[in-house]
């Protein structure tokens, strides 16, 4: 059975927790339908999105995770909180981090990984991500890449997902609004390991 793991690997809270607070406006009276605006007119809807992860560079022998997903997508003082998947490690764990990208001054519409690097081990080996910056380009939408690589601790012939060298797999995240959501509001529903995937809602008072 795959295992689905929910963690923050900087000083934010879970991505979906209701919680949440912000110091700006969360965007989400934007018009989402409307996508002629230049990228410095366009804010980050506090919502539920649809994610697509796909490989645009495969480096390994056992590729990391691709596929949909669904995620909520909260607001800071600076910026926003992103739920990235990663995963699945050499204990076969799904790894979902809420990773804060705070507005670069100056450069209207883009935004910069608060901690650029995230990694994560196991018993096999260990992965290392590298965050690139995000530029908004169509309202409702925000996408990221970013290059993981695989480093062996110990030979693991038989479990899956496990690459057998030292690779590098470059992984795009394409997210998709499907639901605002307004702070006063909550994200509730079910979260599972892939392939079967979460399903969400937005729940206002």
């Amino acid at each position: 059975m795959k295992r689905y793991l929910w963690m923050s690997l900087v000083s934010v809270a879970i991505a979906c927790g209701p919680e949440s607070a912000s110091d700006t406006d969360s965007g989400s009276d934007s018009d989402s339908s409307s996508d002629t605006g230049a990228p410095g007119d366009l804010e980050v809807i506090r919502g539920i999105y649809d994610v697509q992860i796909s490989a645009v560079d495969e480096g390994c022998d056992a590729p990391r995770h691709t596929g949909s997903d669904q995620q909520a997508v909260t607001m800071t003082a600076g910026g926003f909180r992103l739920p990235l998947m990663w995963g699945p490690d050499s204990f076969g764990l799904y790894v979902v981090a809420a990773h804060e990208f705070r507005a670069i001054a100056g450069e209207p519409g883009r935004y910069a990984p608060a901690a650029h690097i995230v990694s994560g081990e196991g018993e096999c080996g260990g992965w290392r991500g590298e965050l690139g910056d995000i530029e908004l380009v169509e309202a409702g939408r925000i996408s990221v890449e970013a290059s993981v690589n695989w480093e062996p601790a110990q030979a693991c012939p038989d479990v899956e997902n496990v690459p057998s060298a030292a690779c590098t797999t470059v992984l795009r995240y394409d997210f998709e609004l499907v639901e605002a959501c307004p702070e006063e509001c909550e994200v509730e529903g079910t979260y599972v390991a892939p392939p079967v995937g979460n399903d969400l809602s937005c729940v206002c008072p």
